[in-house]
């Protein structure tokens, strides 16, 4: 029988339990700064609703196992039998999505009233439906591409929304950028790359500044998230005008890769997905090279 690996993370609610020890407790800090603690219980018992209806769709044979953290999540043993369900919003899929092969992910929207479905695709209530296609091979899936950096001394880290590629500190980044025949040194905030999932959030916001302040509208269009697309999209934050540099935004389609050389004696990172831990040190001569990897993850768009 298949084991059902279901991976969830703690609400707002649940954290402030840890914080302060009590409801009451919680309460009192949350409304003392003006914010709806009431919110905040509604949201915890909305997705525990579906955490519920979820597992009482598994059928009792199964086995399951359940995933309640991200360092729970970095050293989780997945069996390639394994049939994955996140339960909460759209995260949790890119938070996955570098840890397994070609198991099937099923995303469970926990609160479609609050949570796009850009990747949450379902509600707790198609789940069983889902399962069974699963498990009898007639699910659809739509195969979502990663991203691949690669140092020279071979150490490699993968992406499911994107890369940083900067310091840790969010200090200047000076580097040598390589792309399409070009090379130019750069003085930034650093560079960030994104999947086709990844073209929200803080990669739209950089492109949103750069439009407002440059006063066009139009500059540098992008075609917003896109699951299946297997190009990289790359903006440079905050660059500082060297030598007629000019490579500040770009794709990087299937068979390219762009590569940048550190010139930094301490401080570089790659980090991937937002995530700071475990990042590949990116210090004076170090080279890296970002590419669309040919690495795949299936996620279950019907049944």
């Amino acid at each position: 029988m298949p084991r059902v690996v279901i991976y969830t993370k703690p609400t707002d609610y649940e954290r402030l339990l840890v914080t302060y020890g009590t409801k009451s407790a919680a309460r009192f800090a949350l409304e003392s700064r003006g914010t709806s603690f009431v919110e905040k219980l509604e949201i915890h018992e909305v997705e525990h609703s579906a955490r519920r209806l979820v597992e009482s769709r598994i059928p009792a044979e199964y086995q399951r196992t359940r995933i309640t953290s991200l360092e729970q999540l970095t050293h989780f043993p997945f069996l390639e039998s394994d049939i994955i369900v996140t339960v909460g919003g759209n995260g949790l899929f890119a938070n996955i999505a570098r840890f397994v092969s070609d198991q099937p992910i099923i995303t469970i929207n926990a609160d479609p009233h609050r949570n796009e479905r850009l990747l949450a695709l379902h509600d707790a209530a198609s789940f069983e439906g889902l399962l069974t296609s699963v498990t009898s091979g007639t699910a659809k899936y739509d195969r979502i591409p990663l991203a691949l950096a690669e140092t020279d001394d071979r150490r490699q880290l993968y992406a499911a929304n994107d890369f940083f590629v900067g310091r840790g500190d969010q200090g200047t980044a000076a580097y040598t950028v390589r792309f399409g025949g070009a090379e130019e040194h750069h003085l930034s905030s650093g560079v960030v790359l994104t999947t086709g999932i990844g073209r929200t959030g803080w990669f739209r916001s950089i492109l949103t500044s750069a439009r407002r302040l440059s006063g066009q509208y139009t500059l540098m269009i992008d075609d917003g998230p896109n699951r299946t697309d297997t190009s990289l999209r790359f903006v440079v934050r905050e660059p500082m005008p060297l030598n007629n540099a000019s490579l500040f935004y770009g794709t990087v389609n299937g068979s390219e890769r762009i590569e940048f050389v550190s010139d930094m004696p301490e401080g570089g990172v790659i980090t991937c997905d937002g995530l700071l831990r475990e990042p590949l040190i990116f210090e004076t001569g170090t080279r890296v090279t970002i590419t669309p990897a040919a690495r795949f993850v299936n996620l279950v768009v019907s049944a």
